[in-house]
Formats: C-alpha cells, structure tokens, sequence
C-alpha cells in the first residue's frame, strides 16, 4: 500500500515538471520575436560601445634557437694561450643564451622608449612604465637553463594603439636586441683579447729583464777580466816578476792561471774579451739573442690580428621577421557583441518566464 502511493507521488511530480517545461517553452516561443529582437539590438548597441575602447595591435617576431650543439666559427683564427688551450670558443646555446640576456637588458628597452618618443612626439608618448608593459618577450624555459631544447621558441611582441606604430615598435625592438647582443659580444672578446695581450706582454718584459740582468752580468765579469788581463799585461811591461797573488792565480777557460801564461796568449785573451764586450754592447736589438721570445712575438702578432666575426644570424638559426599577428589584436569586437547580447538575451528569457509568476503576486 505505502509503495503504490510512492509510486504514485512520483508520477504525479513528474506530469507536474513536464507541463512546467512546456509551458516554459510555449512563453520563450510566445516571445521569440521579442527575444531575437533583443539579441540583434544588443549585439549593434554593444557594437557601437565597444567602437569607444581604443584598439590594441600586437606584432610579433619569433626566433628559433640555433641547432643543439652546433657550434660557429666566431673568429677570424684561434685564439690560444700559452699552453695552447683554445679561448673564445662557444656553442650554439651559449651564444643564444647571450642574445637572451641582451633581449631581456635595460638598455635595449631605455634605447627603444627614446626611439618612441622621437617617433610619435612626447606629448603623445606613454610613460615609461607603460611602454614597458607594451613590450613582451616569451623566452624558452625562462631564459635560465644552459641548454635550449630546439622545440622551444623566443618571442618578441610589442603593442600600441597604431598598426604601424606596434609593427614598427616590434622591428626596432629586435634591432636593438640584435645590436646590443652584437655589442656585448664584442665588449667579452675585446676584454679576452686584451687579457691574453696583456699576459704576452708581461712574459716578453720577463724575457727582456732576463737578458738584460744576464747581459749585465756577462759585461761586469768581462770588465774585470779586462781589467785584470790589463794589469798583468802592464806588470809584465814594466818588468816586475809574476806573482801567484790570488788574482793571478785566475785561469782563463780552464787553462793556466794568469800569471804563468806567456806574453802572446795574454794578449790574444785580452783582444777576445774586449771584442766580447764590444760585441754585447753593440747589440741595438737585444730581442734577435733571447731564447723563445720570437715564438712569444709571434703569437703576439697572431692575437692582435684576431677579429670577431659575428652577425645577428649568429645567435639563432631562423628568425620570423615582426608581423600584426590577429590573436593579439584586441578588442574582438564582434566577439565581445555577441556575448554581451547572449547575456541580454537570456536575461530577457529569465524576465519572460518569471512574468507570469511576478504578475500572480
């Protein structure tokens, strides 16, 4: 008994909500003609309201990362040390992860905002926070890993209210990414260039300050064999006897010493040492009698005739040059009409249905 009378409350609920959506339906078709010509009034006046909101252009330029590991001759020939180590040789992430932290510098943005005011005239320019915000770069896995995956792109956008302001806003902006990556890339090879230099040239002082303690060295020890050979030489002339005396003793080369070599051979020592020191003295190019040092002059020459060659295709392997692209194009105007005369539009089936039940009230 309790559950035929279960059974049929239910059937009675459910005649009861079939009889509420048909009467629902036959209200909406009742004011179709009202509701569709809601829905074309508030699309047009939606229209028009929007026509208020400036537009919004944005250009686009993508670039895709070099190849993964491939590496670009940058120099005119290799730069070594003193071991021979190669320097200034990069790979192709390296050399884009330097174009990333070009694009994302100060510099190009402070360039670019002066480029603008010129261009579109102060009185019409935006503050600089705002251009800021008018510039967009995407960069792969945040410009922070050492290794670009070659799926992954870098995008440089710009917007403004005028097609060809936003077009040329996102060319000059890469030009100026370009250039300062460029610039700084010089500005680390110029630094190295000038380092290796620097240590060449410490090395060749080193080289000469060694010839020269040892030139000065050779000079006094052959002045006082001079000397001595001299004051022999006059002992013998003035017909004193030799004498073994410490300084006599000396022996020339290995030989015997001084006092017991006969007259000839003092002689002929005493032309050889004068011509030894006549010899180093005449030298006006000492750098012809230093060991190594036409090597170290050498690569001297070869580094300061290195030169950078870099070009902005050496920083990506494809760039997509700067376009309006649609999606970023704001506002959609038909697209925001259509919603907001959806919107009216239910709003006014919800006024139609809920009529009837306001009016009983």
């Amino acid at each position: 008994m309790y559950q035929s009378s279960e059974i049929g409350l239910s059937s009675e609920l459910s005649s009861t909500r079939d009889e509420s959506l048909v009467l629902a339906a036959r209200q909406l078709w009742n004011a179709k003609w009202l509701l569709g010509g809601l829905f074309i009034v508030s699309l047009f006046v939606a229209y028009g309201l929007s026509l208020l909101v400036p537009d919004k252009f944005g250009s686009v330029a993508t670039y895709l990362p070099p190849d993964d590991g491939k590496a670009y001759a940058l120099l005119s020939a290799p730069m070594l040390d003193q071991r021979g180590n190669v320097l200034f040789e990069m790979s192709s992430d390296e050399l884009f992860e330097r174009f990333l932290v070009a694009a994302q510098s100060s510099i190009v943005t402070k360039k670019l905002y002066e480029e603008y005011k010129t261009k579109i005239g102060d009185s019409k320019a935006l503050s600089y926070l705002m251009f800021i915000d008018s510039l967009k770069l995407t960069l792969p896995i945040s410009g922070k890993s050492a290794k670009i995956q070659d799926s992954e792109i870098f995008k440089i956008s710009a917007f403004s209210s005028d097609r060809e302001v936003a077009l040329w806003l996102a060319e000059r902006y890469q030009s100026l990414i370009e250039e300062v990556a460029i610039s700084n890339l010089h500005f680390e090879f110029e630094a190295l260039k000038g380092k290796v230099a620097s240590n060449l040239a410490a090395q060749l002082d080193r080289l000469r300050n060694d010839y020269n303690v040892e030139a000065e060295q050779r000079l006094a020890e052959l002045r006082d064999r001079k000397e001595l050979l001299e004051s022999v030489i006059e002992l013998r002339l003035a017909g004193s006897p030799n004498q073994a005396v410490p300084e006599l003793s000396i022996a020339l080369d290995g030989g015997l010493p001084i006092y017991l070599l006969p007259d000839t051979n003092l002689l002929s020592a005493l032309d050889v040492v004068t011509r030894q020191i006549s010899q180093i003295e005449a030298r006006d190019n000492p750098d012809l009698y230093i060991e190594n040092i036409a090597s170290v002059l050498s690569q001297q020459k070869a580094v300061q005739g290195i030169e950078l060659n870099v070009d902005p295709s050496s920083f990506y392997t494809l760039v997509i040059p700067p376009e309006i692209d649609d999606a970023l194009t704001s506002p959609k105007r038909w697209l925001l009409s259509f919603v907001c005369s959806l919107v009216f539009t239910i709003i006014g089936m919800l006024v139609v249905l809920l009529a009837p039940i306001l009016r009983s009230e």
